[in-house]
Parts: C-alpha cells; structure tokens; sequence
C-alpha cells in the first residue's frame, strides 16, 4: 500500500510540473503574441521606422533621401538631412494622428520630436495576420514622409492628397526671397507690374512682383525675405501662398543721392501752388509748373498738369492769400536703381479765404524722380515722373 502511495506522488508531482511548464510555455508564448500584436500598431510602426531610419539600409531613410534631399529641390538638401538625421539621434519622437485621419488602412501621423512638429508620415497596410483568434495583426510599409520646418509650431499641415506640400511666394523685385537660407534663383521666379510704379514704368526700369511657384515638395520650406536695405520684412502666409509686404526702406545712401538732385520740398510746395491758381504767368502757371517741378512729356503727371491748366475748375479756386508753410519735411527717400528714387513731402499749407475764415491744405504724398537719359522725353537730368497720396 505504501508502495503504491509512493508511486501515485511521484506521477502526481511530475504531471504538476509538466502542466507548470505548459502553463509557462502558453504565457510567454501568448505575452509574445500580444508584445507583436501592440508593437504592430500602426502609431508605433510610425514611431518606430522613424527610430530605425538611421542608415541607408532603412526605408524611412532612403525614401527621405530620394525625395527631399536631393540636389534638385530647392533650399538647402544637406542641411535638410543633417536635422533628420540629428533629430532622430536625439529626440524623443512621438506620434499623434493627423487631422481628418479617418483611413485605418492608410493611416497617417504626426511625429512630434520633443513635442515639436517634425515629419508627417503616412503608411499603408500590406497584410494581415490573424493571432488567437481573434487579433488581427497588419504589417506596415511608409506611404510617404514629409519633413516638416525647424521653426515649426503647428502640428498639422495643409498638405495635398499625396502629403506634399505646394506653395507660391511673392516679393519686390529689389528684394531677396530665401529659402532654408539659400537664395531663391531669379531664373526661376514669374514678374508682374507692381501697381505703384504704373506711372513710371515707361520712363525707366522699375520693380517687378517676382513670384515662385514650388510644386509637390516633400518638406516644408523656411521662407525669408529681405528688402533693398537687407532688413527682414513682414511675411504672412495662407495655404501656401507668401506675401511679403511692400515697402521699401530708406537708406542714408537714398537720401544723399536725392537730396543734391533734387529740391523735393520746392518742388512739392510749387505743385500744391499750381493747385490753388496761385502760380501766375502764361496758362495760369502751367510752364513754370512744368519747366521747375521738371515734369516729364507725355507723363501722366505731365497730361494732369495740362489738363488742370486747360480746365473751368481751376477758375473756382476760393479767393485767398497764402499765410505760411509749416511743419515741412521730405523723408523716407529710397533709391530703387541709379536711374530711379523716391521720397516722402509733407507741409501744411495756411491760407486765409476771402471770408476772413482760415484753411489749411494738407500735402503728404510721394514722389517718384527719374533720371531722365533720353532727349526724347524731355530735358535729361532727374524728372518728376509721378506723385501719389500716401
């Protein structure tokens, strides 16, 4: 009986442990089933390829490489994958789904690194495997990756349907547009009238609306741009399009070449005269007007001039005496070429009417001198070729 017993413990110790072992092999074996199943999420997939794209054996990289580092995009290809490259060595990376994600077979992700917007990777499901029963396992392969600015804040993007990005940038001819750092080539940029040299233009050479249009880009591009005196200007951007703000700024040099050309105040102050038929001599002012404010022929100015002279208007004018200038200034000269300035006039005119009651005439415009090179329009030398309110 005792033998039997003895026996029975043994078998009953042995069947415990087999079963232990079984237990143990079906834990770890469904732990690994589970482990692969939440490592082939498809936000850790993202994260992950991202981790791993550290060398040309990595997809991530290689697409990267042939896409947006290539010597044919514009800015600045070698820096653009030094900050890849550094960034995934560094940073801790994160995914986030993109805006308006809804396709679980294509999903698409934000990387942020150390929180901050740094790629927007798609990928696209290739198979599926079914563990346990009841868990679906998809492998991954990258759809498309687009490297986001170092500058960066937001997390989404308006990208196209492919996850690139496509934008125009306008600016003044006499401006430099910058991208990533690098030059924007001339070559490849679109030139339109700027509307403020409409009067000038047939005169002279003058600035143009340079616009580059960058189509299907696999990054987003650091946009910079500086005026005629080097300095950074505005730049506001919607859905792709950036607009510089026009406006040129004065510079020392500006102001010492139009000063000895010109007596803008004279000039000004002489026209606001010829406004009010203040002026005298032969068509009430008008050769004066025309030889001392050195008005160009067949300029718009010129045809207003002629026009204000020849018209029943100007016999309107309110009985008055001019009393006094003040607050007189000329600023803000700029020099757009050797053949071309402009500057700001500002004064008040005070005058007493007839009535006895007083009024001041305000004169805050801008105007544009043309070193005049051809007899054909007129006496060469620098020429009034246009005047417009500020």
């Amino acid at each position: 009986m005792k033998k039997h017993r003895a026996t029975f413990r043994t078998y009953y110790i042995l069947y415990v442990f087999i079963l232990i072992l079984l237990l143990v092999a079906v834990y770890f074996s469904v732990r690994s089933i589970l482990v692969s199943y939440e490592q082939s999420v498809s936000d850790k997939t993202a994260v992950r390829l991202v981790e791993n794209a550290t060398g040309k054996s990595s997809e991530l990289w290689q697409y990267m490489n042939d896409r947006c580092f290539g010597a044919d995009q514009p800015g600045d290809p070698a820096a653009r994958k030094q900050r890849f490259e550094s960034t995934i060595a560094r940073a801790k990376l994160t995914a986030v789904p993109a805006a308006g994600n809804y396709d679980s077979q294509h999903p698409v992700y934000n990387i942020l690194a150390d929180g901050k917007p740094f790629l927007t990777i798609a990928l696209k499901e290739t198979s599926t495997t079914t563990k346990l029963g009841i868990l679906t396992q998809s492998e991954w392969d990258v759809e498309s990756c687009f490297l986001r600015a170092e500058n960066a804040e937001n997390a989404d993007i308006r990208l196209n349907p492919d996850h690139t990005y496509s934008c125009t940038i306008s600016a003044p001819s006499d401006f430099t547009v910058r991208i990533d750092g690098v030059t924007a080539p001339l070559a490849n940029a679109e030139y339109a009238p700027l509307d403020e040299f409409q009067y000038v233009a047939p005169f002279t050479g003058v600035p143009e609306l340079m616009t580059w249009t960058f189509e299907n880009l696999p990054f987003e591009p650091t946009v910079t741009v500086v005026n005629n005196a080097g300095e950074n200007v505005e730049l506001t951007e919607k859905n792709g399009v950036y607009t510089a703000e026009v406006k040129f700024a004065s510079t020392a040099e500006a102001e010492r070449i139009g000063s000895a050309a010109v007596d803008a105040l004279a000039i000004g102050e002489l026209w606001s005269k010829f406004m009010t038929n203040d002026v005298g001599g032969d068509a009430r002012g008008l050769y004066t007007v025309i030889n001392n404010c050195r008005l160009i022929p067949k300029s718009d100015l010129y045809k207003k001039a002629t026009s204000w002279a020849n018209s029943i208007d100007i016999t309107f004018v309110s009985g008055h005496t001019i009393d006094s200038w003040t607050n007189e200034r000329v600023t803000n000269y700029v020099l757009y070429s050797d053949d071309l300035f402009s500057c700001d006039v500002f004064f008040e005119k005070n005058m007493t009417l007839k009535t006895g009651a007083k009024r001041t005439d305000v004169f805050n415009y801008r105007l544009y001198f043309v070193n005049n090179r051809d007899a054909a329009n007129g006496t060469t030398g620098w020429r009034l070729a246009d005047m417009a309110a500020l």
